[in-house]
Order: structure tokens, then C-alpha cells, then sequence
């Protein structure tokens, strides 16, 4: 087992300095390193005044003197006194301790327990870390006359490849097992090599085209300095001493192949007198172009409407330019808008630019729309990306009342066959006008129709879809609905002066129920028509009559012998068939048949499989006029509201609480003309609304009349047909003038926080209405 503690010569001083019973080591000291010159040498003796105590680590003890006569002597012999040693050149220190007593009585007891050297590093921010010395070789008497033992240490390398060139000092710190310290130093030089600064480029510092590297190059332990060189990657690069210790070399990008782009590494050597070398690298960025777009909202293809967020992370290696930064949205020249991206906020994780942007500033006829981002970086490269996205910035088109002529094309053996004109909400919903009791069916037709190309035809149109659809009903007919907001005399809002609720209790609060949509379903009446439309063809397989979707009265007709759209009755009298006056399909629009058709729900099998009734009492609707409207929201966020319809309610059948006049007779000439029980009160050219007469049905909605007589007028353009079915009855119906039915819009002349508006004199006019005489595919 080897000792742990110093060995000395002889075994009496073993016995009395160290306490070991080891024998000494045959090892051979090593060689000397540095340049020679005067060693470091301290001595001390055993007295306490004076002594730097100690555990060798740097932490302070309580002093312990040696015994009387004992001294120590720490004598650095390696590196000598202002020597040089290379940076390179981790070196061995070499340190004789001289341990000198009076007598051997005077070392019993006392023991070198470590012997650390440490370089010591002038105004150093982190000091060096001591290293701990062996022993090397025997140790060998002394020569005073007194006991004595020289003990040399050193062996193991103390790194300086971290130190930069410069003046620093070696301290030697010995330690014996009372505590007490002694210390040897001496002052030497480090030569690291050249000293590199970098002037240019900074770090990661981003140039165009090309970079000039400017560095200062100075030596001041060994000049001057030699071999510079200054290269990128492995290709070294002409270079001038613009002043004295001042190099600088021109990096052009383009002179390489390929050209640089990207970060770059460049890369300075230079020798001192004494051969060591220097090596300093610093990176930059060649940077020829502009900046970079990620996460791009909305991205490719995307359909957009109503308000929407523009934004992209804008990334650069030379910082982008905050003003550069615009997205450029549009269809074409005159219709392009740019707009003007925010930086991110301060301390922002990421460097999102973007900003909020009105889609309905675009055309309606815009269906994919471009859209660009453009910035530039602090170097001035430029670059754009850019792409289509898909338009719907036009609200849904809504109607309670919508045309009754729509046909439905249906293809058979590669033809297409028209049905018989139909209501697309159903002859059972309410019209525009018409008397009603307590009860009575509310459907609306809401679709939404896109954006329309300005000719010819496109073969996708982007829809958003609708979300929700409600109904609106106000029995306040002083009040305005529904309102124009920006003054084109175009209706597009609800009243804002008016509460929507379910249940409305004041002349501020209007009934709003959500309403649920009717999936497309059943089959059009596609039995010939004669004369059969010249726009149009008719089924000629003279298909049966189709079922209602509901049951009801179709179903009653004899379907055995129909002909040319006739049926014969019970007596062999020919009849009208009731074409298309019974609800025996749901229309669906677009290519994916979505739905057309809303209704109060719920909507279930059996009788209400075309939805659930508005009932007045129970929706707290008073008797008299209330105006009807639908409101309905995309899926973008785009709302629009349908144009008012008046019904006026009668919940219990009597009283005077509609202006309505019966009608006894219709008489099926050309035209049609009509009697009413009382004197009618109209004039010729007033419109008027009919109902309800069953055996000429083309006298139902809205006509023009001439008045023959106070209680006779004539449809004017409408023609009546001779052989009717008697069970429909002709000896019924009701009419009443449209200018006795209440407005229902208005204007609103002040905008939010506090919105007023012109109920009275300034009414406004349908945004939209769909089209009469419309022909669909039903696929």
C-alpha cells in the first residue's frame, strides 16, 4: 500500500516529519521546462507573525504554528522568473520544498499533507483552478549543516491552453497537517499567439452581394506578427493592411460556386515571432434574398367572407423592415387593395405581422381573389408570395314569400324534364297579404347563392353555407322591422331600436325563433303540361301524380285516367289536376343539395314533416296586422334579413281585425274576373291579394285589377280555365288591397352607441329577391 503522505530521505526523518512507514520511491525527477532564469523562493520560520494559513483550497484556518526551529521553504524552479511558455504547451511545474529544524526532536509531529500550484491571472473574472502536484523522484538531504530534506513536486500539467497572451503569475501553495501554509511565486508570460479582435462582421452579421472582413491583429509577448491569412470555408481571400495591425479582405458572394447564401463561417490565422499560431472565426450571413413567409393566413384556396385576419410570420437573417410588410388583395387592376401589415407587439414570441380586413370592399363578381404578401429586409432584398383563395362576401338571400313559378329539371333517358311551377316553401305557407287564424305555417326560402361571375359561367362557385336561420315577428306595425343602415335604400338589418326575444312582452321587444332546415326530398311533378312551355319540356311518359310529402288532398284525385294533365271526376266530368298545389318536394341548391328550404321546428314524420305552425296566442301575437321577416347568418358570419311579409291574424275567426273582403265567385274568363260580397272598394290599377279560390288557382297572389263594378273586377293578364274540378270550390276566397298593408322598413339615420331611426317616411326596398320564372336541376 502506498503511503499518503511525502517521503523524505532518511527513516529517521520519515519517522519524525512524516509518520510512514512506505519506502521511498525510485522514481526519477523530470525534466525542466521554461528558459532558466531566477526561481522563486520563500522562507519562512516557525513563528506565527507573518505565515499565510490555510487549507491549500483557498479557505482560510485558524493559524497553527510549526514547532520551534522548523522552517519551510517553497522555491519554484519551473518556470523560471519571466519566463515564456506557449499557450500550447500545457507545462509541468517544478517546486522544491525545503523542510530545515534545529534538531529532530523539532519536526515530530508535523507532515505536508498537499502541494497545489494555481495561475493567478491579472483582474481574471473566474480564477484558475488549483491543480494538485506529486511528488517526483527521492527526496535528498540538505545542505545548511542543520536536518534537513528538499522534496521536489511537479509532474502533472497545468492547462494554460485557455489563457490569452500576457503577464500571470504561478503560486504554489503548500499544506502540512496543522494547517499552517506556505506559498512560492513567481511571475512568468503566457504566448498564446496573436491577439484576433473582429471589427467586421459583427456576429452573424448579414451582408449583400458581399462582406468586408476588417480585423486588428497584435502580438505583446512575442512580435511581430506573420502569415495572416483570412478565408471562407477553404477558400482564402486576398487581404490588405489597410493600417498598421488593421487587415481587411472583400468576400463577394458571387465569385463562388454557387454563389454564398445562407450562413458563412470566415475564418483568420496569424503566427507571433516565437511560431504560435492564432485562430479566430466569426460568422455572418449572406443574405441576397428578401424575406421569408410562413404560416400565411388565410392560406391557399381558403373561402373567405365578411371580416377576416391577414397575417404571416415574416422572418428574415438582416431583420425585416417594419413599413415594408403589405398583403395586396384583389381581383385585378382597380380592384386591388393593400393592406398594410402590424408589426408583432414588443416581446412577441413570434413575428406575426398581420392585420383585420373587410371582405365586402371586394366586388361581388370577384370569385377567387389573389392574394400577395410583400416585404422587404433592412438590406433592401425583396420578395412576394402569393396565391388564390376562393370570395363569398355576399350575405344569404332569404324570402317567406318567394316566387310561385320556380320548375324543377329532372334528367330522364339523358333529357331534362320540367315540373309543373311550384312554391318552394309550399302553397300552405303564408303569402305576403294573406288572412290567417290562430294558427298557420311560416317557411323561408334561405339560400346562399355566392358570388356570380359577370358573364357567362364558372364551373365552381365557393358557398359558405348558412349556420342559422331565424323567424321575426312584430305585431307593432308602427315600427319599423326590419332596416336600411347605410342609406342605398336597400334593407339589410334588423331594427336595431327592437329587442329580439322569444316571447315579446313590449313595443321594443320583437319574437325571434330559431328555424330548422328541411333536407332535400320528395319528387316533382313532372306530368305533361299542356300547352307545354316553349322554355321547358314535359314528361310525355305521362307519369303518375306524385304523392304529397305530407299526405293530404293529392292524394283523393283519380290517377287512373289522367290525361294531358287532366283527370276525368266521379260523373265523367273532366277536372283540373291540382298540379304542384300540394308541397311534394324540398328543393336543395349548389352540388351539394344544401338545404333551401327552413321551418319552425321541430320537424318530424306524419304531420309535421314540413315543420311546426306559428301559433299566435302562444307566441303572445296580438289580432291585426304583424310583420313577418327571416334573418339568417353564414357560416363566414355574413347576415342579411329577407324582405318583410304582412299576415293578418284572426285567432278566433271573428271580429274586424282584418281589412279582408270575401269573395263569392271567380269566373274562369279572359281574364279571370272576380266578385266579392260587399262593394270591394278598389280602382282600376290597384294591386290587390287574393286567396284562397280553389277552382282557378292562377287568381291567387298579387294582381293588378280593372273594377267593372263596385263588388266585380278582372286579373288583369290573367286567364281563367274552363272545366274545373267543382270540389275546389269557387264560391270562396278572400282579398284585400296591398296599400292597406302596413310598411314594415325603415331608415336608420344615426349610427350605434345611440342608433335612431325613421319609422315613418323612409321605407327601403328587398336587398335581393329571388328570381321569377327560375328553372333548377333537382339531381
Amino acid at each position: 500500500m502506498k503511503c499518503s503522505r511525502v517521503r523524505i530521505l532518511t527513516m529517521a526523518l520519515m519517522a519524525a516529519l512524516f509518520g510512514c512507514d512506505d519506502k521511498p520511491s525510485d522514481e526519477a525527477p523530470p525534466g525542466s521546462f521554461g528558459d532558466g532564469g531566477p526561481s522563486g523562493r520563500v522562507t519562512l520560520d516557525g513563528a506565527t507573525d507573518g505565515a499565510t494559513l490555510g487549507t491549500g483550497d483557498g479557505r482560510d484556518a485558524p493559524v497553527s504554528p510549526l514547532p520551534e526551529g522548523v522552517n519551510i521553504t517553497v522555491n519554484v524552479t519551473n518556470p523560471s522568473k519571466d519566463a515564456v511558455v506557449r499557450s500550447i504547451d500545457n507545462f509541468k511545474p517544478t517546486v522544491e520544498i525545503e523542510v530545515v529544524a534545529d534538531s529532530m526532536a523539532g519536526l515530530e509531529g508535523v507532515f505536508l499533507e498537499t502541494v497545489f500550484a494555481e495561475v493567478i491571472v491579472p483582474n481574471a473574472a473566474v480564477p484558475q483552478v488549483p491543480v494538485k502536484l506529486d511528488q517526483v523522484g527521492k527526496a535528498r538531504p540538505g545542505s545548511e549543516g542543520k536536518p534537513e530534506t528538499v522534496f521536489t513536486f511537479g509532474d502533472v500539467r497545468v492547462p494554460v491552453s485557455t489563457l490569452s497572451s500576457g503577464n500571470v503569475m504561478l503560486k504554489v501553495t503548500v499544506t502540512t497537517n496543522k494547517g499552517v501554509v506556505r506559498t512560492g511565486e513567481i511571475s512568468f508570460k503566457i504566448d498564446a499567439g496573436p491577439a484576433i479582435t473582429f471589427i467586421k462582421p459583427l456576429v452573424s452579421e448579414p451582408f449583400k452581394n458581399s462582406a468586408v472582413i476588417t480585423v486588428t491583429i497584435s502580438d505583446p509577448v512575442s512580435p511581430p506578427v506573420r502569415d495572416i491569412s483570412i478565408a471562407v470555408g477553404d477558400t482564402l481571400q486576398m487581404v490588405k493592411e489597410t493600417e498598421p495591425g488593421t487587415y481587411v479582405a472583400t468576400v463577394d458572394f458571387k465569385s463562388f460556386s454557387p454563389p454564398l447564401t445562407g450562413r458563412q463561417l470566415v475564418t483568420v490565422r496569424a503566427k507571433n515571432n516565437n511560431g504560435t499560431n492564432a485562430v479566430a472565426s466569426r460568422e455572418f450571413v449572406a443574405d441576397d434574398i428578401g424575406p421569408t413567409f410562413e404560416m400565411a393566413s388565410p392560406i391557399k384556396g381558403q373561402l373567405i367572407g365578411n371580416i377576416i385576419e391577414i397575417s404571416a410570420v415574416v422572418n428574415d437573417p438582416a431583420g425585416v423592415d417594419p413599413a415594408s410588410v403589405v398583403a395586396v388583395i384583389g381581383n385585378g387592376a382597380g380592384v386591388e387593395f393593400e393592406v398594410r401589415l402590424n408589426p408583432p407587439p414588443l416581446g412577441a414570441m413570434s413575428p406575426k405581422y398581420s392585420k383585420l380586413f373587410d371582405t365586402k370592399l371586394l366586388p361581388a363578381n370577384a370569385i377567387y381573389p389573389s392574394l400577395s404578401f410583400r416585404a422587404r429586409d433592412t438590406l433592401g432584398n425583396e420578395s412576394t408570395e402569393g396565391y388564390n383563395l376562393s370570395l363569398d362576401n355576399m350575405p344569404p338571400l332569404l324570402d317567406l314569400d318567394p316566387p310561385d313559378d320556380m320548375r324543377l329539371l329532372t334528367l330522364t333517358a339523358g333529357e331534362y324534364f320540367c315540373s309543373w311551377p311550384l312554391d318552394p316553401v309550399g302553397p300552405d305557407a303564408v303569402d305576403d297579404g294573406q288572412y290567417v287564424n290562430q294558427a298557420f305555417d311560416v317557411r323561408v326560402r334561405a339560400e346562399d347563392q355566392g358570388n356570380q361571375v359577370v358573364s357567362g359561367s364558372i364551373d365552381f362557385i365557393p358557398i359558405a353555407g348558412l349556420k342559422n336561420v331565424s323567424l321575426l315577428a312584430l305585431d307593432d306595425t308602427t315600427r319599423a322591422l326590419v332596416v336600411d343602415t347605410d342609406s342605398d335604400g336597400m334593407c339589410d338589418a334588423l331594427n336595431p331600436l327592437l329587442v329580439p326575444t322569444s316571447r315579446p312582452m313590449s313595443s321594443d321587444q320583437i319574437l325571434l325563433l330559431s328555424m330548422d332546415p328541411l333536407p332535400k326530398s320528395g319528387i316533382p311533378d313532372n306530368a305533361r303540361e299542356v300547352p307545354e312551355p316553349a322554355t321547358c319540356k314535359t314528361d310525355k311518359s305521362m307519369a303518375a301524380v306524385v304523392e304529397p310529402l305530407c299526405g293530404g288532398a293529392g292524394a283523393t284525385y283519380n290517377r287512373s285516367k289522367a290525361r294531358y294533365g287532366d283527370a276525368i271526376g266521379p260523373k265523367g266530368e273532366p277536372i283540373l289536376r291540382p298540379h304542384s298545389h300540394y308541397m311534394s318536394v324540398f328543393p336543395g341548391y349548389t352540388q351539394d343539395n344544401l338545404p333551401a328550404i327552413w321551418t319552425l321546428g321541430p320537424v318530424r314524420s306524419g304531420v309535421e314533416c314540413a315543420g311546426r305552425q306559428l301559433e299566435s296566442v302562444g307566441s303572445n301575437l296580438t289580432d291585426g296586422w304583424t310583420c313577418l321577416a327571416a334573418v339568417g347568418e353564414d357560416t363566414l358570419g355574413l347576415k342579411q334579413v329577407s324582405r318583410p311579409i304582412r299576415v293578418c291574424i284572426n285567432h278566433d275567426g271573428v271580429g274586424n281585425d282584418c281589412p279582408h273582403q270575401t269573395i263569392v265567385n271567380a269566373t274562369a274568363g279572359s281574364p279571370i274576373e272576380v266578385e266579392t260580397k260587399n262593394d270591394h272598394g278598389f280602382f282600376t290599377g290597384d294591386e290587390v291579394f287574393i286567396q284562397g279560390i280553389g277552382c282557378q288557382t292562377s287568381a291567387n297572389g298579387k294582381r293588378k285589377v280593372t273594377v267593372n263594378s263596385p263588388r266585380t273586377f278582372t286579373l288583369n293578364g290573367v286567364n281563367g280555365r274552363i272545366g274545373v274540378d267543382p270540389y275546389l270550390g269557387c264560391n270562396t276566397g278572400l282579398v284585400v288591397a296591398t296599400k292597406q298593408m302596413p310598411d314594415c322598413t325603415g331608415t336608420q339615420t344615426k349610427a350605434d352607441p345611440k342608433p335612431e331611426v325613421d319609422e315613418k317616411t323612409k321605407p327601403c326596398a328587398p336587398w335581393r329577391n329571388f328570381a321569377q320564372g327560375e328553372q333548377r336541376i333537382f339531381q
